[in-house]
């Protein structure tokens, strides 16, 4: 398996290539989002797309929508917290700004799908990481994705997608704060 993580420049990214790294079982290329058009011959040699955390909203990076868009139906994507949102985006559902940012935060998730490929495997109580400010909005969410667990407020915390081998999380399992995040990543690693 080879894996292209994009980079949106968030200070947690290469966190996340230190456990693709340590997994020992696959290649992988970083690609800084920026550099995405002159690199999108890059996919073509990669099976699955990381898509990292990083500031801001999904739409004010020019081309992630486009890869969530065009690599769904051909490769395993993993989205973490902006990941997650340009999934949300990219294929018709909106975000929700919230109301009290969390930045540091943890919690515990409320796990709705006990047999979820990033979950079935923890021990509970799965403890996460937070530092967003916006969510995915429950209401408008796609048909075709599952709500896998929320966060400690209600809001989605983990997905998954019926028709795509597509899963994000609002929160870091890089993070310290993410004690069983790097069994989430290696699960999806070997999807």
């Amino acid at each position: 398996m080879r894996v292209l993580i994009i980079n949106h420049h968030d200070s947690f990214v290469y966190n996340l290539v230190q456990i693709v790294r340590e997994f020992g079982m696959c290649d992988y290329t970083i690609v800084n989002e920026e550099d995405l058009s002159s690199s999108w011959h890059l996919f073509s040699t990669h099976t699955h797309i990381l898509l990292s955390p990083g500031p801001g909203l999904p739409y004010e990076y020019d081309r992630l929508l486009e890869v969530v868009r065009t690599f769904a139906p051909t490769h395993s994507i993993l989205g973490v917290c902006l990941g997650l949102q340009a999934m949300v985006l990219a294929l018709g559902g909106k975000l929700e700004c919230l109301t009290s940012p969390k930045h540091g935060h943890a919690g515990i998730l409320e796990i709705l799908n006990k047999d979820s490929l990033l979950l079935a495997h923890l021990d509970l109580p799965v403890w996460v990481g937070r530092y967003h400010s916006w969510v995915a909005d429950k209401k408008s969410l796609p048909k075709d994705f599952s709500v896998d667990a929320l966060d400690d407020e209600g809001n989605i915390a983990v997905l998954s997608h019926a028709k795509f081998r597509m899963w994000g999380v609002q929160f870091h399992p890089e993070s310290i704060m993410t004690p069983q995040g790097r069994k989430m990543i290696e699960a999806w690693l070997l999807s």
